[in-house]
């Protein structure tokens, strides 16, 4: 863990231009987990004694049916580099958890199965990438299996995105081959974060010391919140105190780091970089995903806020009730665990004549 620690704060330690965040879309089961493992282990940020299937893939959910339904993130160094990835989901449901990778990058591996090609998600999330200006990096995988057309994949991406096929990466993640090429494109063609893009207007009076994108939040039994953030202005340290300008609470950092993958504290977060943040922070519902937050001035002008995320419509609606009266709290207790654990999920409950009834949206 120490040597692994000293690494990073070297690469950190060269600035933003040793950073490259970029993050993998493409139609579910087309490799993503698998790539976004083999990469790590490439880069030896898992040894081959930690490597387990999906090690991004945290919930039972997505364990149990192979499939990524939070986005996860994960750093490495290669090339003296810091690559900070973000593995996203591929189901059509969970596309509010694609949305919140891309606003965290700068560039997207866009993966295509040799043997099954574009498909429908495939589309949509390029589309997703290309509209946030996103540089793309297109990669066959499952070049292994025996029925792979890697040739007829790059002609459907020639004809369908218009992407040439000289820049398409050839690859199996299950076996390594070309993990090596993706790294190197990754380092070569993914530019560092855009800090002129988040410059303050010069005729400002006040200026935050810091501003920081809230990315995602999830809870943590021992820790309360964990906040995932990307520094896009100054840097965050230890015991500094930030405030979230639309969730209109402050709180005080108790550790930040990154994930590599799993949590590696540090001294600070400087800016271009993607990490977590900890602070005492008791539900997700204290925090808005999207949410600006920033350090040394509360009032902060309107155009100084980061874009909130657009939240999709509900796909899955449900009723519960207990069928017993007497088990309403277990019930009740349970949905608060759901609630604080994904910000994403919505629940009403209301109360007729008869019984209690719970209205879950997600």
């Amino acid at each position: 863990m120490r040597t692994k620690l000293l690494e990073y704060q070297q690469v950190i330690a060269l600035g933003p231009e040793a950073i490259r965040n970029f993050c993998i879309v493409a139609h579910i089961d087309h490799g993503k987990s698998t790539l976004s493992d083999r990469l790590l282990q490439t880069t030896g940020a898992l040894s081959p004694s930690q490597a387990v299937a999906q090690s991004l893939d945290t919930l039972e959910v997505e364990k149990e049916r192979g499939i990524t339904v939070k986005a996860q993130t994960a750093s490495m160094v290669y090339r003296n580099t810091l690559l900070n990835l973000v593995d996203t989901p591929g189901h059509v449901d969970f596309s509010f958890e694609v949305g919140r990778s891309v606003a965290a990058t700068s560039g997207a591996l866009l993966l295509v199965d040799a043997s099954q090609g574009i498909q429908a998600q495939t589309l949509a999330n390029f589309r997703l990438a290309q509209q946030a200006g996103l540089v793309i990096v297109p990669v066959v995988t499952k070049i292994d299996l025996e029925h792979a057309q890697p040739d007829v994949a790059k002609e459907q991406l020639l004809m369908l995105l218009d992407i040439d096929p000289d820049e398409v990466i050839e690859c199996s993640a299950k076996t390594g081959i070309g993990s090596t090429q993706v790294l190197d494109a990754i380092v070569d063609r993914i530019p560092s974060p855009d800090l002129a893009k988040y410059e303050f207007p010069a005729e400002l009076d006040k200026k935050p010391r810091a501003r920081l994108h809230l990315l995602d939040s999830w809870f943590d039994i021992h820790r309360g919140v964990i906040c995932l953030v990307k520094v896009v202005n100054g840097e965050l340290k230890k015991n500094d105190v930030f405030h979230a300008v639309h969730g209109k609470k402050s709180f005080e950092v108790q550790e930040l780091g990154i994930f590599a993958p799993e949590r590696i504290p540090l001294d600070k977060l400087r800016v271009g970089q993607v990490g977590y943040v900890i602070a005492g922070i008791k539900s997700t519902r204290e925090v808005i995903l999207g949410d600006t937050l920033v350090l040394g001035e509360k009032n902060v002008p309107p155009e100084l806020t980061l874009p909130k995320f657009v939240k999709g419509n509900s796909m899955v609606y449900a009723s519960i009730y207990p069928c017993d009266h007497s088990d309403f709290n277990n019930l009740r207790m349970s949905m608060d665990k759901l609630l604080i654990n994904d910000a994403s999920v919505e629940a009403e409950v209301s109360w007729n004549k008869k019984d209690y009834l719970i209205v879950l949206l997600d």
